[in-house]
């Protein structure tokens, strides 16, 4: 027994000293509520739960920056509603002003409500706007986000004295023809130079067509004009209620369709109508030496006299072209391009963009079709040498191209909207679209990757070729009427789109609610405390500390049993 040192005080009060350490970090676990108060208490998951932490922060974030888009998104919409009541009752006036029964006063007096609809929409557009953003002004798909590739260059403008959309254009290696929806046909030797040509007004003109030796137009009231030189041009068939839009040759038979009936000739200047007021969803038409190859609703047909027809394959495609040897290429809505060797099976590919796509031909050197965004204006053209590997191109200051010529080499003509021509190389420079022209990107997660692009609409009466529209007179009634129904088509395909992006985001918003939740159950679990477990540890240190109090004392004691050994 030694009296220097006392080691069962020594031993007891250790104890007691562990114990009383792990009764206060029990209590401290308690009172907190959290299992990690500090890095020693567990390194790696506080590591683990500051990770989840940021992301769970992150995500509550996105999720209200998704219902701030949702509300812009919601905005637009709503005023693009107020528009497009507007169109239809401009639509109603141009009917009504079309019709032959009504004086001059009349028709001044429906224009003058006309053109108060025709300043409303514009002042819509311009006061719609979400915390200062303007939102039906339209914005540029190239942002830096997207799944597109589309390069963006700047071509050069080429006057004309078109006043309506361009509808279609060919080149027949001496001189380019182009339509537009006013019903105007313009020609050029070089490209350069534009004039109109002379032709009866009958309506809006959808497409040319060059046989080898005359030049055809189809449009409105189903007309079929045909001419020698493109400049003078005759009328070959018109009178029908419907529309055009195509036409094409086999031999000596010629066959126009469009969204009602037929009409065929043998000579192209004497056509008959065939069932012109039966309904169809007519697509491209194209020829091969085995005859007529038409897209017709979600079928591609083939007929070699343009009467009796079979079905090669099921393909929903808006154009075809034909390379003159071993390749087929459709394209379609959403950036869709197929091609197929033999018409019956096809191959998706990717095209880098996702918009509407149309008016594909071959130039001789590649492949090329327009890209036709209705509101934007970075519209412009896809390319390919082969069919299969496809570059984007958007052109600045264009909208929605409706065709491209090669004007030789890398160089093209672009014909677009407002009755733009444009003229540049594939090959430009890209440029950097100004901030205000950017895309509204949505941040949709907690990474820099998550995120939506939102591209507004620009529903201006100008974009929309409204803006000139003039119904105190028959004929600028009749032309309205065409261009009313584009109008009304184009803010119908903005508003569904507005409506897609809110469906998307509102997904998107359930998903990263979703995420949020579970990483925030998962950090629980590492950092929050084990109430019940932790209870069960601190009655465990209670009861040591009071025990080894009580020992304390006893081994304080022990020494003073030495006293006996010395009495």
């Amino acid at each position: 027994m030694y009296i220097n040192t006392n080691m069962l005080s020594v031993n007891t009060n250790n104890n007691l000293r562990i114990n009383h350490d792990k009764r206060a970090k029990s209590l401290e676990k308690l009172s907190s509520g959290f299992r990690i108060n500090r890095a020693a208490d567990d390194a790696a998951g506080l590591a683990i739960s500051e990770k989840m932490r940021n992301q769970v922060g992150g995500l509550n974030q996105a999720s209200r920056n998704i219902q701030d888009g949702i509300s812009l998104i919601q905005t637009a919409e709503g005023a693009m509603q107020e528009v497009h009541a507007m169109l239809q009752r401009m639509n109603v006036l141009a009917v009504q002003a079309a019709n032959g029964i009504y004086s001059e006063s009349d028709r001044a007096s429906m224009h003058r409500e006309f053109a108060q609809l025709q300043t409303e929409i514009n002042n819509i557009v311009e006061t719609t706007n979400f915390n200062g953003i303007n939102l039906l002004e339209g914005s540029s798909n190239d942002s830096g986000g997207g799944s597109t590739t589309e390069k963006l260059v700047q071509w050069d403008e080429v006057p004309n004295p078109a006043s309506g959309n361009f509808k279609h254009a060919i080149y027949n290696g001496s001189k380019y023809v182009a339509a537009t929806s006013s019903g105007e046909i313009l020609t050029s030797t070089d490209g350069e130079n534009w004039s109109l040509a002379n032709k009866p007004n009958l309506g809006s003109v959808e497409k040319v067509f060059w046989d080898g030796s005359r030049f055809y137009a189809v449009g409105g009231s189903q007309s079929v004009l045909y001419s020698d030189d493109g400049e003078n041009w005759n009328v070959g068939i018109t009178g029908g209620s419907h529309y055009f839009f195509n036409i094409a040759k086999h031999g000596s038979l010629y066959m126009a369709s469009g969204n009602a009936g037929r009409a065929y000739s043998t000579d192209g200047e004497n056509w008959t109508y065939w069932n012109p007021n039966l309904n169809q969803a007519s697509g491209d038409i194209i020829t091969t030496p085995a005859g007529f190859v038409w897209l017709q609703a979600s079928e591609l047909k083939i007929s070699s006299d343009g009467v009796s027809w079979n079905t090669l394959s099921n393909l929903t495609a808006a154009d075809i072209a034909w390379n003159g040897s071993d390749l087929f290429v459709a394209v379609a809505e959403g950036g869709r391009v197929y091609s197929s060797s033999d018409l019956v099976t096809w191959d998706e590919h990717e095209s880098g963009t996702d918009k509407h796509l149309t008016d594909v031909n071959w130039d001789g050197a590649r492949f090329v079709a327009s890209i036709r965004n209705h509101t934007t204006n970075n519209s412009g053209m896809i390319y390919s040498d082969d069919g299969l590997h496809w570059n984007a191109l958007n052109i600045s200051d264009i909208r929605s191209v409706s065709s491209t010529i090669n004007i030789g080499g890398d160089n093209y003509l672009a014909f677009g909207a407002d009755g733009k021509i444009l003229k540049g190389s594939i090959l430009a420079d890209e440029i950097t679209p100004p901030a205000d022209m950017q895309a509204i990107r949505i941040q949709t997660g907690a990474a820099a990757r998550d995120h939506v692009d939102l591209d507004l609409p620009d529903v201006r009466a100008s974009t929309i070729g409204i803006s000139s529209l003039n119904i105190s007179t028959i004929s600028g009634a009749r032309n309205a009427i065409e261009s009313l129904r584009n109008a009304i088509n184009s803010v119908s395909i903005e508003r569904s789109r507005m409506g897609a992006y809110q469906n998307r985001l509102e997904h998107t918003d359930n998903n990263v609610r979703n995420y949020a939740t579970n990483l925030s159950a998962s950090e629980s679990r590492i950092r929050d405390t084990d109430a019940a477990k932790e209870m069960m540890g601190l009655t465990t240190a209670q009861i040591l500390a009071e025990a080894g109090q009580a020992m304390l004392a006893q081994a304080n004691i022990n020494p003073q049993n030495l006293l006996k050994l010395l009495t």
